[in-house]
């Protein structure tokens, strides 16, 4: 059974940039495994908010940034959706491929591969052995 994702953005203050800025980072725990994404956003440590995990202000980067973190939480969660349509295991791991869009590379590889043994499967008896 899937469990509800917990989404919490932080601040990288270990990666503090030259303008005294830090990366945001989207920390997923996702049924017990956990991942750190990166935003691509940077902040000055001074205009965040931990409580909600947003950049305090009302100025237009502000918005743009604080929107892009929102569509950012919708990403992971149409990720969950697309790794339960393709019927893989929900984990950081393939989260991490879905929101990359690489996950349609790894099931058709997977399905490729099945096609090729369920061939094999019915060659036995015919051009391979048992």
């Amino acid at each position: 059974m899937t469990q509800v994702p917990t989404l919490n953005f932080i601040l990288k203050k270990s990666k503090p940039l030259k303008d005294g800025t830090v990366p945001i980072y989207l920390r997923v725990t996702l049924n017990g495994t956990r991942t750190e994404l990166s935003t691509k956003i940077n902040v000055n440590p001074k205009d965040w908010d931990e409580r909600p995990g947003r950049i305090k202000g009302r100025g237009p980067i502000v918005i743009r940034n604080n929107k892009a973190l929102n569509d950012l939480t919708v990403q992971v969660y149409d990720g969950i959706e697309e790794i339960i349509k393709h019927k893989l295991s929900v984990d950081s791991k393939n989260l991490k491929l879905a929101l990359k869009g690489e996950l349609e590379k790894k099931t058709l590889l997977i399905s490729t591969y099945e096609l090729f043994l369920e061939f094999l499967r019915t060659r036995i008896g015919f051009d391979y052995s048992d």
